[in-house]
């Protein structure tokens, strides 16, 4: 029996040892984040059982036809199949002073929606995924999106290079708030999109540090 527990003490210790590696690796940029295996249902061939019930009952009812997408070879829902230069490039740069993330974003011909511009969708998914890394960032903390509010003020044109400057707005307890606004490359004034967003820190930690020191 002691043998068995001194195996499991030295089976912690590694365990415990390898995710703090793992954690220093990544936190550093030098290994990806990794939620386990893929599983079957990911990627399916076809419906699902439930699915194709659910859809032999809408072509059964007289009221209702399939809506058929109209021809276009670039929109965003569309796309079957791409390359890295017709899709999204980025970099970021994130000012640790001003608590402020600032994000290069080239959108390329196959986030189209609109003819020639870029796709509403498109824009949304990339935002969310930048200011979920300000609010990280700013806390330290991993976040999930509560609430984004976006308000398009014009449309991004297909190839451009577009400015996503986020910043931290307010972090009480486990609400991080974070303001954004997407701008022309060479002209701030020239606004795209700007809005907010709500994240709900998954640790409180560093939430608590925070309200003892007010």
């Amino acid at each position: 029996m002691k043998i068995l527990r001194g195996w499991m003490g030295r089976a912690s210790l590694v365990g415990l040892g390898a995710s703090l590696t793992y954690g220093g690796l990544y936190f550093a940029g030098y290994a990806p984040l990794w939620f386990g295996p893929e599983r079957s249902h990911w990627s399916r061939d076809g419906w699902s059982e439930a699915a194709c019930e659910e859809i032999s009952s809408f072509e059964k009812d007289e009221n209702c036809y399939k809506y058929r997408p109209k021809a276009s070879t670039r929109n965003f829902l569309e796309i079957h199949s791409s390359t890295e230069f017709r899709r999204i490039r980025k970099v970021l740069y994130f000012n640790s002073s001003r608590k402020e993330l600032i994000a290069l974003v080239y959108f390329g011909a196959d986030c189209e929606g609109p003819p020639r511009h870029v796709h509403g969708g498109c824009s949304a998914a990339v935002i969310d995924g930048i200011l979920g890394v300000c609010a990280h960032e700013s806390t330290f903390l991993p976040c999930l999106t509560a609430n984004l509010t976006i308000n398009y003020r014009r449309k991004i044109p297909l190839g451009s290079t577009v400015k996503i400057v986020c910043r931290l707005a307010s972090f009480e307890g486990r609400k991080v708030k974070i303001d954004f606004k997407v701008v022309h490359l060479e002209d701030e004034e020239s606004v795209y999109i700007q809005g907010s967003s709500l994240f709900v820190a998954t640790l409180n930690v560093l939430s608590i540090k925070n309200k003892a020191k007010k």
